[in-house]
């Protein structure tokens, strides 16, 4: 008997003929399943008895059915299949090995006939495998199903105590099968990757909430689509597309608390176009996006902002929108004022650790013991800048003060001096809370005591007309030189005395290096204008006149300009918090400090560039000079006519009648004649301030490293506070400063009008604006008034004929009622007639 006879009588005897067809799908399947376990037996062992090949006979009548019971035996869980197929090799053994015996033979042996046994057991058993119409069984497993004599193991089991279907034999209660869902694994959205091409997938998860609106903003760049949220808060969010139906619903995630995962998308976007306007970007997003590039370069325009966006990401943004942008950017938020201003303390104890000898000072306000302090003011002067002007600089110092333009604000406030090539050279610096008497006082007798100026006697100080500074001054130092910047003096003279034959005259008059030569400009300019001379000499002329200037100093300049050197030179940086702006100045000094030392390379016989130039010009006025010698000693007895005026020469003590040798240190054309009269060199006669020796010795000190704050010790970090933030008013922030009416601006910007003569709109006069007008307004003429003149009857004027007019009357009837036209009326109304 062939295996398929055997399969074909197995079901005829023990299910019966007319249950076969409903039982007949389990019995094929169990053949299926016995072939598939067969296939993998033969590869593991090639000697297969012939009982197993003929097993792999089938009929095609088998086939077919076969392959009907394969879609409908189809189970989800992969290990209760594991699990039955083993069962199902158990009893096909089972079942062999007893039909393996043909009628003959048991007749002959005696062997009793047990098919009526086991069609009684198989009955009994699949009467308690029931189907519901979906297919799911929702009957027990049969006895020797889940029963096992040889100790079967499965392999996708932990371990023995974990088998969800083992039971006694004797167990009353059965275990029933049930359909466990697949456990599906969604994708973890990835920032640092998945944030560069975002692709959003139904069940995609998220980190946080926040992450997930980033997601959905980089995706509205990259596709170009412009999004709207339909509904954002705490339990879901909705997002659709303002051109098409696309739309997205998320909420938060399962199993983790605080993610977020995607519910439901539409896939397409169906028939949207690329848009160019995102509603998504806000003031925010930008100011984040810029952040750093802002902090770098302060005076990055609005407008470059505009064009990067639509360069980068082919958006277009307004223009107000990215200058509220740069605004919220330069402002540092409280968190980040907090920080900066925390971590002074520790800043200050590493400047003073790597770099010895420097002086950093910190003033806070009054607070409780152990508590922490306002920011008040802090000060700093490295020991390699201190010990370099000391020795190798002259003894001149110009101060100024500056706006901070961080959120905070403040004023920085700084002294400066210069070096043997007439550049500046920085001595120390201040960031106060404002320019006031008291800071400067503070500020000033620090710089006192690190230059060991005592009273000011042999030293000169240039400054600004700032609040409180020029008292500070006359308090810290009695003895000291002052003087002021003549450029403001003439900015304040020049709002009465207007003209460009002033001008030249008062510069004129500054310029002079002589009384006698002064007192002739002034003459000059009491001949052009007597108050002019009155208002000029009541500016204290000691003070910017270089006839009136001392001459310890070896410098002439009647300006401050080097003070606003260092303001210019540290623009980006007043932008910056407070430690990051300290920094950015320190780091910028030491490498202005390294590259001057290069500039000694392009000194021309030991001489400073600049200087060798002064010396140039002075070589090519004493071609108009003639020298006249006494023969009394090769450096005296000197007279050099210039111009018609006589001047006399001490090469000994270095002097001349105009006093310019003596104010500069540097041979002026008079001396430069009798220097080439005796054959000398210029270079001798110059002070040693100028030369190349001094100069590299003021910039062989050089400023430390400083380590980052990783490594700092943070002790007492966080007990300094940031003062109070700045409120800021309407409308953008004003940095720059405001020019007078007489200085150039850049670009295409329009000249103030303040100075011009103004004319009054009410009476005509000139001198006042109609605001400030003694005289009544003029009353204005009613509309309504004009029609009363012309008896009510007005024309439609700028209509078609046949147009009626305000009042509803059409021209015709105006025309037949002799009702002037409107040009007729002007005309009329000119020639004072009345209508």
């Amino acid at each position: 008997m062939n295996p398929y006879e055997i399969r074909e009588a197995y079901i005829d005897d023990i299910i019966g003929e007319s249950d076969r067809k409903s039982r007949c799908k389990k019995a094929v399947g169990k053949q299926i399943v016995e072939q598939d376990i067969e296939d993998v037996e033969s590869q593991e062992d090639g000697d297969e008895d012939d009982v197993n090949e003929e097993y792999h006979y089938e009929s095609d009548n088998s086939v077919q059915w076969d392959e009907v019971l394969r879609e409908e035996l189809r189970y989800d869980d992969e290990e209760l299949i594991t699990f039955r197929e083993a069962l199902l090799q158990r009893r096909k053994e089972q079942l062999t090995s007893k039909w393996s015996i043909n009628d003959v033979d048991r007749n002959q042996n005696n062997i009793p006939d047990h098919s009526g046994e086991i069609e009684r057991t198989q009955h009994q058993e699949n009467v308690n495998i029931q189907e519901n119409q979906s297919g799911n069984v929702t009957g027990h497993w049969p006895a020797y199903w889940t029963t096992f004599e040889g100790g079967y193991e499965s392999e996708q089991r932990d371990s023995d105590n974990e088998d969800p279907l083992s039971s006694d034999e004797n167990s009353d209660c059965d275990v029933p099968i049930q359909k466990r869902k697949k456990n599906v694994v969604y994708h973890i959205f990835n920032e640092k990757i998945d944030m560069k091409q975002v692709d959003l997938l139904v069940g995609l998860r998220f980190t946080s909430r926040d992450v997930f609106k980033a997601a959905i903003l980089a995706y509205s760049i990259q596709q170009h689509k412009d999004l709207k949220y339909l509904k954002n808060d705490k339990r879901f969010i909705s997002i659709g597309c303002a051109n098409c139906r696309w739309e997205l619903m998320s909420g938060p995630d399962v199993e983790d608390p605080t993610g977020w995962q995607i519910k439901s998308m539409q896939p397409l976007h169906e028939w949207c176009t690329r848009t160019f306007q995102n509603r998504l970007i806000t003031v925010n997003w930008l100011s984040n996006e810029y952040l750093d590039r802002i902090l770098r370069n302060p005076l990055m325009k609005a407008i470059e902002m505009k064009a990067d966006m639509r360069a980068r990401y082919d958006i277009i943004v307004g223009l107000r929108q990215c200058q509220r942008a740069k605004g919220k950017a330069l402002n540092a938020v409280q968190s980040l004022m907090n920080k900066q201003y925390g971590i002074l303390k520790p800043y200050l104890n590493e400047l003073v650790k790597s770099n010895p000898g420097t002086t950093c000072v910190l003033k806070t306000r009054d607070a409780e013991l152990g508590q922490p302090r306002q920011f008040l003011r802090f000060y700093v002067c490295f020991a390699a800048l201190k010990k370099s002007f000391i020795e190798n600089c002259r003894p001149i110092i110009g101060v100024d003060g500056c706006f901070l333009k961080h959120a905070c604000g403040g004023h920085l406030l700084c002294a400066v001096g210069r070096d043997g090539n007439n550049h500046m050279f920085p001595i120390g610096w201040a960031v106060v809370e404002r320019e006031t008497k008291s800071s400067w006082e503070w500020f000033l007798r620090l710089i006192s005591e690190v230059l060991h100026m005592d009273n000011g006697d042999g030293w000169t100080v240039v400054s600004d007309q700032q609040k409180g500074l020029i008292d500070s001054i006359v308090k810290i130092w009695p003895k000291v030189e002052h003087r002021q910047c003549a450029r403001h003096i003439y900015s304040n003279w020049r709002k009465k005395h207007k003209g460009r034959v002033l001008q030249k005259q008062f510069w004129k008059c500054v310029k002079a290096t002589s009384s006698g030569e002064f007192e002739t400009h002034l003459a000059s300019l009491k001949s052009m204008s007597e108050e002019s001379l009155v208002d000029f000499e009541k500016r204290n002329t000691e003070t910017f006149c270089k006839s009136k200037f001392q001459t310890h100093s070896c410098c002439d300049v009647v300006d401050n300009n080097m003070a606003e050197t260092f303001n210019s030179f540290i623009l980006l940086a007043r932008y910056k918090p407070i430690a990051t702006m300290l920094e950015d100045i320190r780091l910028a000094l030491m490498e202005r400090m390294k590259n001057k030392k290069k500039v000694v390379s392009a000194f021309v016989a030991g001489i400073a560039p600049r200087i060798s130039l002064k010396i140039v010009e002075s070589y090519n006025e004493q071609q108009k000079c003639e020298c006249r010698w006494n023969g009394e000693d090769s450096q005296t007895g000197f007279e050099v006519i210039h111009n018609g005026v006589g001047h006399a020469v001490d090469l000994e003590k270095r002097t001349c009648s105009c006093r310019s040798w003596e104010l500069t240190g540097i041979p002026c054309a008079h001396a430069m004649s009798d220097i080439l009269y005796m054959r000398h060199k210029p270079e001798d006669y110059i002070a040693k301030w100028y030369t190349s020796d001094t100069f590299e010795k003021t910039y062989q000190n050089l400023l430390q490293p400083v380590p980052g704050n990783l490594f700092w010790d943070h002790e007492g970090e966080g007990l300094v506070l940031p003062p109070d933030i700045i409120k800021k008013g309407p409308g953008k922030r004003k940095t720059a400063r405001i020019k007078e009416a007489h200085e150039q601006t850049k670009g295409n910007a329009k000249y103030s009008r303040k100075g011009l003569p103004t004319k009054c709109s009410n009476c005509r006069e000139t001198g006042h604006y109609k605001g400030k007008c003694p005289m009544p307004p003029k009353q204005q003429t009613d509309p309504s008034q004009e029609s009363t003149r012309t008896g009510g009857k007005t024309w439609a004027r700028g209509r078609k004929k046949g147009s009626k007019n305000r009042v509803g009357r059409s021209i015709p009837d105006l025309v037949k009622e002799n009702v002037p036209t409107p040009s007729q009326y002007i005309q009329k109304t000119r020639r004072g007639s009345n209508i």
